[in-house]
């Protein structure tokens, strides 16, 4: 099984990531509210 590793995209530091499988995903965020919340697109 092949481990999956995840790496920030350059200019998206901190927002979004890609796996080394070529997946994408969007990382919690922290909003104005103080509460953390997932934005899917």
């Amino acid at each position: 099984m092949i481990e999956e590793i995840w790496k920030d995209i350059k200019g998206y530091e901190g927002l979004y990531q890609v796996s080394n499988l070529g997946r994408v995903k969007s990382l919690d965020r922290i909003c104005s509210t103080g509460r953390s919340v997932k934005v899917e697109y």
